[in-house]
């Protein structure tokens, strides 16, 4: 048949290029396929309010054309759009209990893949660490020793604090 790409009718059959039946296996007359669909993953997976977001590829997409392709990350909270279009959202612009949802295609630059999602729900961070002393600082045998609380722990989720000894 000749070139399928050359806009001639080679053999003669009225037919030029990709309309020729003789050029339907060229490469330059296969319909142009879409990225694969990237796997993702946010992480981390169980994330507190003190921890950043990052939406991970973890396996990238393959164009089947070989063109290179790129990825447009939309994100959103709860059932609303967070205005973020990267990979990163950082612990200040989270708290706890929301849900977070990474939503993420691939493109080639004409065609998109298939849009693919992984989400979190922000959970509670522990309080830090109370500063305690042992009074007295060198008991005997025979003195009642007690435990005093010297440093108050904070919360950064704003929970009513207790304590309990033991």
């Amino acid at each position: 048949a000749g070139e399928c790409s050359d806009s001639a009718d080679n053999d003669g059959d009225g037919l030029c290029d990709c309309e020729d039946p003789d050029c339907s296996g060229a490469p330059e007359c296969q319909p142009e396929q879409p990225p694969s669909a990237p796997e993702i993953r946010i992480e981390p997976e169980e994330p507190g309010t003190l921890d950043d977001l990052n939406c991970v590829l973890a396996t990238a997409s393959i164009d089947p054309e070989g063109l290179p392709v790129e990825y447009r990350y939309m994100w959103t909270v709860g059932a609303f759009d967070a205005e973020v279009d990267t990979a990163f959202i950082p612990a200040a612009s989270t708290a706890r209990e929301q849900s977070w949802t990474c939503t993420v295609i691939a493109t080639d630059g004409i065609l998109d893949s298939a849009a693919v999602s992984d989400s979190v729900v922000i959970g509670n961070t522990a309080p830090s660490r109370p500063e305690v002393t042992i009074v007295p600082s060198f008991p005997s045998s025979r003195t009642d020793v007690r435990c005093e609380l010297t440093g108050e722990s904070e919360d950064v989720d704003g929970d009513e604090l207790t304590y309990s000894y033991s």
